[in-house]
């Protein structure tokens, strides 16, 4: 969801119902997920691929 959609929604609210803090911690998660994406199989070639990369985000990243 953009939280840019959410008329009168607060980027600073800690509302636990704000789109903007549910978009802040989805992407805390993201990061965290992609430092675990980047330290799958290093040695193989296939998992250092950029696009490889993005895939194991988006797919671990589905239900967020």
């Amino acid at each position: 969801m953009d939280p840019r959609a959410v008329i009168d929604d607060d980027p600073l609210s800690q509302n636990e119902e704000s789109a903007w803090k549910q978009h802040f911690c989805d992407n805390e998660l993201k990061a965290l997920i992609l430092q675990d994406v980047v330290r799958t199989y290093p040695e193989e070639v296939y998992f250092r691929d950029k696009d490889v990369q993005d895939l194991m985000v988006s797919i671990h990243c589905i239900n967020i």
